[in-house]
């Protein structure tokens, strides 16, 4: 979803430009095309690239951290979850209740989310060196 709000950048904003550059300076046509990149920047950048996309991120960073739960990893995986739950929620829910102050604890969450994330890599890393090195 991210990628769809990011692909407006190269394909269809620079024909927005160059459509605002060639229309009259105080004609309509500049109106029409800032109410077109308007509604794409909403559509695309908000609807898809921030809000599903935040959505399914989060979804998919809840789900790595409860697989790691059942497996047995509680610290590692209640980490994640945890933070995963607060960006998600901190990102999400002024969608739905507009001026909560979330924005320094989904932040905050996130930037510790992607140290998690390495972690994580690390723990992948040294667990299938242990399994090569079994086999």
């Amino acid at each position: 979803m991210q990628t769809l709000g990011w692909v407006r950048w190269p394909l269809v904003v620079p024909s927005l430009s160059d459509a605002w550059s060639a229309a009259p300076a105080d004609g309509v046509q500049r109106q029409v095309i800032a109410g077109d990149f308007d509604t794409l920047n909403l559509y695309a950048g908000g609807a898809l690239g921030e809000h599903l996309g935040w959505l399914f991120q989060g979804l998919w960073a809840i789900g790595v951290a409860w697989w790691l739960l059942r497996g047995g990893s509680r610290v590692l995986g209640g980490t994640g979850l945890a933070l995963a739950v607060t960006w998600t929620a901190a990102f999400l829910l002024p969608v739905f209740a507009p001026g909560l102050p979330l924005d320094t604890a989904g932040f905050t969450a996130y930037g510790m989310w992607m140290v998690w994330l390495v972690a994580l890599a690390v723990r992948v890393w040294r667990a299938r060196a242990l399994v090569e090195r079994a086999a």
